[in-house]
């Protein structure tokens, strides 16, 4: 998140939509990959977070998530 953005962000805020959240997951991985044929390498948590999922520590919405995207792509 951009630092703009992150100055008016409030607690109150919805998170983003599931497509929104399965959107930031495919730029924060092509982001984070050191080359197209390397892994990326993140934590859940902090992918959780980055794309604005729920944080719960059982990361079950992140794999809810990758699971929706897979099986609509």
């Amino acid at each position: 998140m951009p630092v703009q953005e992150l100055e008016s962000w409030r607690l109150d805020d919805p998170l983003p939509s599931p497509s929104e959240q399965f959107d930031n997951l495919i730029l924060l991985v092509g982001d984070r990959q050191p080359s197209s044929a390397a892994w990326a390498v993140l934590e859940p948590g902090g992918i959780s977070a980055w794309v604005g999922a729920p944080i719960t520590g059982s990361n079950e919405e992140l794999g809810w998530l990758v699971e929706q995207g897979v099986s609509e792509r």
